[in-house]
This record gives C-alpha cells, sequence and structure tokens, in this order.
C-alpha cells in the first residue's frame, strides 16, 4: 500500500501529473491542450491548469464506475471529457473550482500535503 499517513498516495498523484502533462504537451486530446492554455491565459499557474485537468479527469473515471455500477459501458468518454474541457476553461476561476465541487479555490497544499509525522 502506497498510501501515506494523510491519506495521499503520491504515487498515483505523480502518474496522474504525467497522464495529464502528456494530454497537454501532445494534444491528445487537444481540449487538454486548449484547457491548459486557456487556464494560464486566464492568469491561473501552469501547476494549477493540470490539476484542474486533473480533476476532470478525475471525475470523468468516476463516471465510469457509476456506469459499470449500473451495468452500462465502462469506455472513457473522451468525448463528454472534451465537452466539459472546453466549458470549464471559459469560466472564471472561483466558477471552475466551485463547479468541480470545491467550497474555496484550492491551493497546491491542499494537492501536495505532507505526511503526517
Amino acid at each position: 500500500d502506497d498510501t501515506l499517513p494523510d491519506g495521499s498516495n503520491p504515487f498515483l498523484h505523480l502518474s496522474f501529473h504525467t497522464l495529464l502533462g502528456s494530454q497537454v504537451f501532445n494534444g491528445q486530446p487537444k481540449a487538454a491542450q486548449h484547457f491548459y492554455r486557456a487556464r494560464t491565459q486566464k492568469g491561473d499557474c501552469a501547476h494549477t491548469a493540470v490539476h484542474m485537468l486533473m480533476t476532470v479527469f478525475q471525475q470523468e473515471i468516476g463516471r465510469i464506475a457509476n456506469r459499470v455500477n449500473q451495468g452500462q459501458p465502462n469506455e472513457f468518454d473522451w468525448a463528454s471529457y472534451a465537452h466539459r474541457l472546453r466549458s470549464l476553461g471559459r469560466l472564471r476561476t472561483k466558477e471552475l473550482w466551485s463547479l468541480l465541487g470545491f467550497e474555496t479555490i484550492p491551493s497546491l497544499d491542499d494537492f501536495h500535503r505532507a505526511p503526517l509525522e
């Protein structure tokens, strides 16, 4: 088990960074690259933009799990993911985080908590 005492898993976290960074770098899907550029042009730092992507991606994975539990197909819905990125990319930062389920704008520390010792 790679879970730290604070409940985080640094290996999973870095894997998501790699996956989403690759989407941005390679433009696959293009919507990820466009979202990243839109967010950084709106003043969000690059790291925060990746965490925004990560949150959307993780929510899409959650939707797959819900569909599987209902006996529906378990494929990743790339069209839905791209649509959400296009819609969210246009919003103000606070509104975007709110739609992603955050009451306040999270800090990077919220995503990178050090283990409690």
